[in-house]
């Protein structure tokens, strides 16, 4: 993946995670270990690799049992600048 989002410390969103994962869904479970696999092969940055790596073992079914334990992944990054937007209203 590019060096701009390295160098910029970009979040990882769940758009990003399943463009390199998201085709190893299909017939049959998946574990960590082959969602990373996967992503790597793909070129996947080094921050969603370790994303990935956080996962337990598995199996999973469909790309939303992801979610269930990366929770704190973002959609997009729209959704991440809408939270910070949020936030800060609060705190006025």
């Amino acid at each position: 993946m590019s060096s701009f989002l390295e160098s910029t410390k970009v979040p990882v969103t769940r758009i990003e995670l399943l463009d390199f994962v998201g085709e190893i869904f299909g017939d049959n479970p998946v574990d960590r270990a082959a969602l990373v696999r996967v992503a790597a092969q793909a070129g996947a940055r080094d921050a969603l690799l370790a994303r990935l790596s956080q996962l337990p073992e598995g199996p999973f079914t469909e790309p939303s049992e992801l979610w269930l334990h990366l929770p704190d992944v973002p959609v997009d990054l729209q959704q991440l600048e809408d939270e910070s937007l949020n936030r800060l209203r609060r705190r006025v």
